[in-house]
């Protein structure tokens, strides 16, 4: 009989998810419908507007007379008006239908959470009777319960990892953008752009020097992160050796050719390192997900075991 309650129980609350995406329809209909109502009122005002004109004597119901077409107006009006307030009735009709029926789902979600505290309950009952003497179902679930706990830290471990991961990646990407700019600047500067070129070329590799700086803090906090969850990541960016001072006072296409291939040198050094980054996070990503699933399949087992339980 207990077994049976519980499993009534859960084939219940199972029903919460549907119940709540039938609420988030209803909340969409009602709003909708209530747009649709003041748009409705405002042509019913109107409306009514153009049939006490024409009864009360108005210009307009004077010159209706005058032309002996009066009567035919007001009839049209009529009809008009009768016309706008039985859509408006209806509207207003829609509206109620839903809200009584959101209030229902309402009800139905309370009844379900009622549901659920019974339904722990009695887990709870069955885990305490289970724990509380030497048996092989005793061990079983000691030993799900270490393998959920040890696998939900690991989760956490994976989490901060490609939290971590996707840092270093946006600062990557800003590395990357800067260099990129750096090489156009450095074409520019090696076919004759002169002074101007040549500063605004090392500002921007000024500013990936301040982009690969930042990078190495959070490269060193990804590859901490990594060894807790048993991975590795080595790459490196090497920004040393720019030569500003020679690039401005020695100008010349070789010092110029130089400086280039010290910026594509670097820019290849930052995509490589980016592309590595990306796929370690695709990786923790799965491994994430791998994981996830294995917890669910867990305790679903768990509390099957709970929920069977019945001496």
């Amino acid at each position: 009989m207990e077994e049976n309650r519980v499993l009534i129980l859960k084939e219940k609350i199972n029903s919460e998810g549907k119940l709540l995406s039938k609420l988030r329809r209803i909340e969409k209909d009602i709003h909708l419908q209530e747009d649709r109502l003041r748009d409705l009122e405002r042509i019913l005002k109107k409306e009514k507007r153009d049939v006490e004109d024409l009864e009360s004597g108005s210009l307009s119901s004077i010159l209706y007379s005058l032309l002996g077409k009066k009567d035919e107006k007001i009839e049209k009006e009529q009809y008009e008006y009768m016309m706008a307030k039985a859509k408006n009735d209806e509207c207003f009709n829609m509206i109620e239908f839903l809200k009584s029926d959101k209030n229902k789902v309402r009800r139905d979600l309370d009844e379900i959470n009622n549901l659920k505290i019974e339904y722990e309950k009695i887990i709870e009952e069955n885990k305490e009777k289970i724990l509380s003497k030497d048996s092989k179902e005793k061990r079983e679930l000691e030993s799900i319960q270490n393998e959920i706990g040890s696998i939900k830290y690991e989760l956490k471990e994976i989490r901060e990892a490609i939290n971590a991961g996707n840092i270093l990646l946006s600062s990557m990407e800003e590395l990357i953008k800067s260099l990129d700019s750096a090489s156009g600047w450095g074409v520019v500067d090696m076919i004759g752009g002169g002074f101007v070129s040549t500063a605004v070329k090392h500002s921007k590799i000024n500013e990936s020097k301040d982009h690969a700086y930042d990078i190495k803090s959070y490269a060193n906090k990804f590859k901490r992160e990594l060894m807790d969850v048993g991975s590795d990541l080595d790459f490196n960016i090497n920004m040393d050796g720019f030569t500003t001072f020679a690039d401005y006072f020695f100008d010349n296409f070789f010092v110029d050719w130089c400086v280039q291939n010290k910026i594509k040198s670097s820019l290849n050094d930052a995509q490589k390192g980016y592309d590595m980054v990306e796929d370690m996070i695709s990786r923790l990503e799965n491994k994430l997900l791998s994981r996830e699933s294995t917890i669910k399949g867990l305790e679903s087992i768990y509390f099957k075991m709970l929920e069977e339980y019945n001496k």
